[in-house]
């Protein structure tokens, strides 16, 4: 080891530190993906549950604000839906939905595309919702699709189509596993 005229040198106490530091940066805060959870974007639906609006609502905002932007960036949520599969349609986000979300969000990061033009012209990245697949009462899987120029979340590798899978907790929902579509 060298010895650095000024950090001390305290081998059990500097280990220790060390092992913090390396199992704070490794863990996650979200747990490791379920292997019975599909990480396929354009999976169909298992129809398990249909959630209630304010669910599905509150699943939508969950998953939005992991894309979070930084400085003056926004984050532009589509009008359409992923598709279920790579043949189908788009299907229209609902508008009342979408004002609902940028509302909660803040208008001054988040627009809905296509209606406000001074938002449209502001750096950032556009965000693909899926619909929502109710797993269980409790549970959901929803595939947001990311297009831009930046990197969308901190500690996330790339930027396209994210999985998550969503829990209902007393506090509200929250995400308990995240991965890169297949």
């Amino acid at each position: 080891m060298i010895d650095h005229p000024r950090i001390p040198l305290h081998p059990g106490r500097n280990a220790i530190l060390f092992l913090l530091l390396t199992g704070c940066y490794s863990r996650s805060a979200e747990g490791p993906v379920p292997s019975d959870y599909s990480r396929l974007p354009f999976a169909p639906a298992t129809g398990a549950v249909t959630l209630a609006p304010a669910d599905q609502e509150a699943i939508y905002l969950r998953v939005l604000q992991f894309y979070r932007p930084a400085g003056s960036d926004t984050r532009r949520i589509d009008e359409q839906l992923l598709p279920v599969s790579s043949a189908d349609s788009a299907t229209p986000l609902d508008p009342a939905l979408a004002r609902r979300l940028v509302q909660q969000l803040g208008s001054t990061h988040y627009c809905f595309s296509g209606t406000v033009p001074s938002c449209l012209d502001k750096m950032g990245g556009g965000l693909r919702l899926s619909t929502i697949d109710g797993l269980a009462a409790d549970q959901a899987r929803v595939a947001v699709h990311y297009s831009g120029g930046q990197v969308y979340a901190p500690g996330a590798a790339f930027s396209g189509t994210e999985v998550f899978l969503m829990k209902r907790e007393t506090s509200g929902w929250r995400i308990v596993a995240h991965a890169p579509g297949r």
